[in-house]
């Protein structure tokens, strides 16, 4: 569940951003979509789990 989390809000990438001079907005759609991949994939393997 944590590390879910973290895939929508970044802080662990404040500091390639720092050197890369990115901006948040610039990476937050890909966040954003791999929050969404992984939670798909989270959720299937929870429902499949019980039943192997």
């Amino acid at each position: 569940g944590n590390g879910w989390n973290d895939l929508v809000q970044p802080f662990w990438i404040l500091p390639a951003l720092a050197l890369s001079k990115l901006k948040l907005k610039d990476i937050m759609g890909y966040t954003v979509v791999s929050m969404l991949l992984v939670g798909a994939i989270y959720a299937v393997t929870m429902l499949v789990w019980p039943h192997l």
